[in-house]
Parts: structure tokens; sequence; C-alpha cells
């Protein structure tokens, strides 16, 4: 394996480099109101979410402010939770690049995070064993191509 995409709340003894960050979003059902903030819509709706063991840090922020939810659905799959939340509404948090790449195949109210929230960071941990200089540049290079956003 030449290199892991790692989340940076993932320790690693081997070199990193940040690839790309991801900031949090609420993404709801078209049809909701569009005089409800983000934050309304957090705790009047029942959230779609990511069954994880590991507390996702939007979760742990509304815990921290005593923003009180209710989770109606845990869903196995994160790519699942904008189709969930387009055709069966209720609310979900989720990385904006998700967000605006699943609005292209279905509708969605996308929400500013209405709370301080660290964004998701992804690191390129690289193999120490890999020594070809020039492969490296090459292999980065195509991973920050490959990510590259635009909106």
């Amino acid at each position: 394996m030449d290199v892991v995409l790692l989340s940076e709340a993932f320790t690693s003894p081997y070199p990193r480099e940040r690839l790309y960050e991801n900031r949090w979003v609420v993404i709801a059902h078209p049809d909701s109101d569009p005089g409800v903030s983000a934050l309304d819509l957090l705790t009047s709706l029942p959230h779609v979410t990511y069954d994880s063991r590991h507390r996702v840090a939007p979760y742990a922020a509304m815990d921290a402010h005593g923003v009180h939810y209710r989770i109606g659905q845990l869903i196995s799959d994160h790519l699942l939770i904008p189709h969930m939340v387009a055709s069966a509404g209720g609310v979900a948090v989720h990385t904006f690049r998700v967000a605006v790449a699943m609005r292209e195949r279905v509708d969605l109210r996308i929400e500013e995070f209405p709370l301080p929230v660290s964004p998701l960071r992804i690191d390129m941990v690289w193999n120490p064993r890999l020594a070809d200089a020039a492969f490296i540049a090459w292999l980065r290079e195509i991973l920050v191509d490959a990510t590259a956003f635009e909106f």
C-alpha cells in the first residue's frame, strides 16, 4: 500500500500531509419551512445519521451546547443519508462536499452548521518504505487533483 487517506482524528506514526478539509452542513428535505433556521431544523426534525462507534464532531458540539435533538433513523452507509433525507424527510448533519455532490442527484436543502465545529480533515499517510520521491510526487499530485473542489 502506497498511501492511506485518514482522518486527522486517527493517529499514525507515519509521515502525513493534509489532503483536504470538509466543513459540516445541515441537510434537510427541500420542502422544509424556508423560514426555519438550521438550528431549528436540528431541534425539531428527526435526524438521519450514520451508525458509528465514534462521536461525530457536530453531535459533540450540539451536546456541548445543550442542543436537544432526536435520532429517527440510523444508517449503515453515510452516503445513503442524503437519499433518505430527500425521500423520507428529516434532517441530517453531513459534509459539505458530499451534500453538494448528492444535490446533483436528489433535491436537498443545505444550510451551514449553526455551531462552531472543526471541519473534517483528511490526510494522506505515506508508506515509510516507499523511497521513490518521483513516485510519491506523482501520486500526491493525482490525489490532490482528484479531491480538488470548486463551488
